[in-house]
């Protein structure tokens, strides 16, 4: 993905949105590497690289590297990229990797008091309730949280 840093930055999303396509499944840990590596240098990419992530075959191993790699982000993560990041971490997260998740969840993202960021907020918590919908191993993860918090 050398190309990358001529491409002008408005190609850039369509680009990383192409690569599962374009990309053999043997070379997508390559390209894991590189795209993970772009989401720590800026945050610019950090939604069209998850949905890019989202859309490759990756072993479960990788998966989780690439969620280790992305929980401290929760704190420095743009309000409006929080949905896709919360979303991506609730959907490819496996049942031994939740706990650690959710408590990265709890500890590191704090919601500001503004009206313009609430429509944000929302789409968060509408990840979350999403995640806990269709992964149903968090739902007790979540709950045993709540009441070690307690």
């Amino acid at each position: 993905l050398q190309f990358m840093d001529v491409v002008p930055d408005h190609l850039k999303p369509d680009i990383v949105s192409l690569l599962p396509e374009i990309v053999d499944g043997a070379e997508h840990r390559e390209i894991v590497n590189d795209l993970t590596q772009r989401i720590r240098d800026g945050h610019a990419l950090m939604v069209p690289v998850l949905d890019a992530l989202t859309n490759m075959n990756l072993r479960p191993d990788v998966i989780s590297d690439v969620i280790e790699m992305i929980c401290p982000l929760f704190r420095s993560a743009r309000l409006e990229d929080l949905p896709a990041l919360v979303r991506f971490v609730l959907q490819s997260v496996s049942p031994a990797m939740a706990p650690k998740v959710i408590q990265a969840l709890r500890k590191d993202m704090e919601f500001q008091q503004s009206t313009h960021e609430k429509s944000s907020e929302a789409l968060v918590l509408d990840a979350i309730r999403t995640g806990l919908r269709y992964q149903k191993f968090l739902v007790p993860a979540f709950l045993k949280e709540i009441q070690n918090a307690s």
